[in-house]
């Protein structure tokens, strides 16, 4: 027995040994493959689970190199910026010339505002002579912490365009409308009038930077419109507005904005409505591609010739962002319930939709929206014996081509079209209207 034993010894030392270099081989494979997913994981823009991924393999590898530079990027890419940064540290601890670890160190510190950090590990990257896309990338990174560090911040945008509108005045397709009240007797209405246009727009901004830690800033903007038609007689119109808010960050995923809002609208040289506002917006992000908005308002609305239409108008929407690949879609719904001095003014609407943007070839960007509005009316229409009840659909599209771009200023050409269906119970209501025009914008 002992014989046998010692006999078998060698032969079962070389199993063991074989066994334990194929475990040993498997548990390679298997540690390499976990890599390789995590990899894939992060470069489809699943953060979540590289995040877990990488965490979870860390736990066993501590001092994998590979491991620690995506568990960082991953961090990153989900907000957790003060993690990034200690994932990146530990790692240069032990490799101090690795500047692309140097880079994403950087970047995380950005994130956080510490930008005094930021900077010396950016001029330390360039002191290396790095590629010529690599400095390029830095110095943008640079002139964004220069801008950033300055308490006031003004960007601003105009915008002038040439168009053409087949219903000015919104008047209804069939130009002869029976009046209940009368006896069915037949009006007829104006003409339906189509006419070319040119359109202005200036949007001015500044934000206020505030170093507290929920106090973000206190933003201010001013938005002025002008539409006017090539015929005198046609409805010219001039739009202005203003919103000043302060911004909260609640928390670094859930921010929170707050002001007033007052606007003017004057239709050929004289005043039509005058609102003055509040208006509240919260909006948390949920993921690096999808975010969630909530916004509630309350206005006063005066009218200069129409006091029975003077209202308080209640209001909230919800939408949602979501991105996908170069695609941005925002599904959004809501509800206002409008209070007139005269009740046949007042109503409530329900509104619901979607708008989808989609980036391509760079420097071209698209945007279609589709906005359907129900609006039913408190009180009857005596003149025409029914509650009024519409139902509209708009349909707009708009293609931009950013032809130059530097640092300082953006010019864009681009096309826009706006179909308007507006179906109501009562006849005069009733239009179909579009609205298409070539514009020129630059940013600045």
């Amino acid at each position: 027995m002992f014989k046998f034993i010692s006999k078998s010894y060698p032969f079962l030392f070389l199993i063991l040994i074989i066994s334990t270099n194929i475990y040993a081989s498997e548990s390679q494979l298997y540690f390499k493959d976990k890599i390789e997913m995590g990899k894939s994981y992060f470069k489809t823009g699943n953060y979540e689970k590289s995040y877990e991924l990488f965490k979870n393999l860390f736990s066993d590898n501590p001092e994998n190199q590979l491991i620690n530079f995506y568990l960082g990027r991953s961090a990153f890419e989900l907000k957790k910026y003060e993690e990034a940064v200690f994932t990146f540290q530990r790692l240069l601890i032990k490799y101090p010339d690795l500047s692309r670890v140097k880079l994403e160190t950087a970047r995380s510190y950005m994130a956080l505002g510490a930008f005094q950090e930021a900077k010396r590990l950016f001029r330390e990257v360039l002191e290396t002579d790095p590629p010529e896309d690599v400095k390029k990338n830095i110095d943008k990174l640079l002139n964004i912490i220069k801008s950033r560090e300055n308490k006031h911040k003004f960007w601003s945008s105009v915008q002038i365009g040439y168009g053409y509108d087949d219903n000015v005045n919104t008047t209804p397709a069939d130009q002869f409308v029976e009046i209940p009240l009368l006896n069915n007797l037949a009006f007829k209405l104006d003409e339906e009038k189509t006419d070319f246009f040119t359109s202005s727009l200036i949007n001015l901004n500044h934000s206020y930077k505030f170093e507290t830690q929920h106090l973000n800033s206190f933003d201010t903007s001013f938005t002025y419109l002008k539409n006017l038609y090539n015929s005198e007689d046609e409805q010219n119109l001039d739009f202005f507005s203003l919103n000043s808010a302060p911004v909260f960050s609640i928390t670094p995923t859930f921010a929170l904005k707050a002001g007033i809002i007052g606007q003017s609208i004057r239709i050929d040289n004289s005043s039509y409505m005058n609102v003055l506002g509040a208006n509240t917006l919260f909006k948390k992000r949920f993921t690096n591609n999808f975010s969630l908005s909530l916004d509630l308002s309350y206005l006063n609305k005066n009218y200069s010739d129409y006091p029975g239409k003077d209202a308080d108008s209640f209001s909230f929407n919800i939408s949602s962002t979501k991105k996908i690949s170069n695609f941005y879609i925002s599904p959004f719904g809501g509800y206002s319930d409008e209070s007139a001095q005269s009740d046949i003014n007042s109503y409530k609407r329900y509104t619901g939709g979607a708008s989808l943007s989609f980036v391509f070839l760079k420097d071209f960007f698209l945007k279609t929206l589709y906005r359907f509005e129900k609006s039913e009316y408190d009180s009857e229409n005596q003149l025409f014996m029914a509650k009024r009840a519409d139902n509209a659909h708009y349909i707009s599209t708009d293609i931009q081509w950013t032809f130059f771009k530097n640092r300082k200023i953006a010019s864009s050409l681009g096309l826009s079209y706006l179909y308007l269906n507006n179906n109501s119970n009562i006849q005069i209501y009733e239009y179909d209207k579009n609205k298409s025009s070539f514009y020129v914008k630059i940013d600045f």
